[in-house]
């Protein structure tokens, strides 16, 4: 929750939200004179008698979406009552057609639309937005900014395809596994094969000679894709017939 503050309103601020169909009363004073203690007073357009509300602060926006790069980040404004400089205005007659998007607490050039979309060099950094009303009179604005997300997250690389493998389970056969397939493309893979499940050590190559060992049971491989901005995915191919 923040309070807003506000220098007193210049015509010119008056005029603007009364095109938004509100004007502050011009006098600060105005309020406290109609509305009792802690309420503050508005009059509209269509009526000229000052409503009293409760002085209340405003809820601040929220981000909605997941904060990995590569997905979409969309700001939720507030919708309680403010009460800028001691004048009471509803929020949703404001309009907030302003959007700055940060990046650990500093602005991102040109991200200011209602959504954003996550950026590989916001990789382990928070994401926060401040909305802004359009600059009413002498260069002031009323802003509120939302939490910040959790550290942005890379994406990881999905198997679409699970890698197979080739060759005849036999002892003394070359097993050969293939990579798969993936959403993206990887630029290297790495091979780790498998016993009935278990990790044989040191068998990390794309190929695997059965050995005695292995008579009776099954052979699998792990395969894992990198690429340079995404986690390591990893894909595991079924396991062949029982080693003979």
């Amino acid at each position: 929750m923040s309070r807003i503050s506000l220098r007193a309103l210049a015509a010119a601020a008056i005029t603007l939200l009364a095109g938004a169909g509100l004007v502050v009363t011009a006098v600060p004073a105005s309020a406290a004179t109609y509305c009792g203690y802690g309420q503050v007073g508005y009059v509209s357009t269509s009526s000229p008698t000052i409503q009293c509300f409760p002085e209340v602060t405003t809820s601040s926006p929220t981000i909605t979406g997941t904060a990995m790069q590569g997905l979409t980040l969309k700001a939720v404004r507030g919708k309680t009552w403010i009460s800028p400089g001691g004048k009471g205005l509803p929020a949703a007659g404001l309009p907030l057609d302003r959007y700055r998007w940060q990046r650990n607490g500093v602005d991102i050039p040109g991200a200011t639309a209602s959504s954003y979309t996550v950026r590989s060099a916001d990789v382990g950094r928070r994401i926060t937005v401040t909305m802004l009303t359009p600059v009413i009179a002498d260069g002031e604005q009323w802003s509120w900014t939302s939490a910040a997300t959790k550290l942005v997250i890379a994406p990881t690389l999905l198997n679409t395809v699970r890698p197979a493998i080739s060759g005849t389970a036999q002892v003394g056969k070359t097993l050969s596994a293939s990579t798969g397939t993936w959403h993206v493309l990887p630029t290297t893979y790495t091979y780790q094969w498998l016993r009935n499940g278990n990790v044989l050590p040191g068998k990390t190559g794309r190929t695997y000679v059965v050995t005695a060992a292995d008579t009776g049971k099954a052979i699998s491989v792990k395969v894992g894709a990198i690429r340079a901005g995404y986690r390591t995915g990893y894909g595991k191919s079924s396991q062949t017939a029982l080693v003979r």
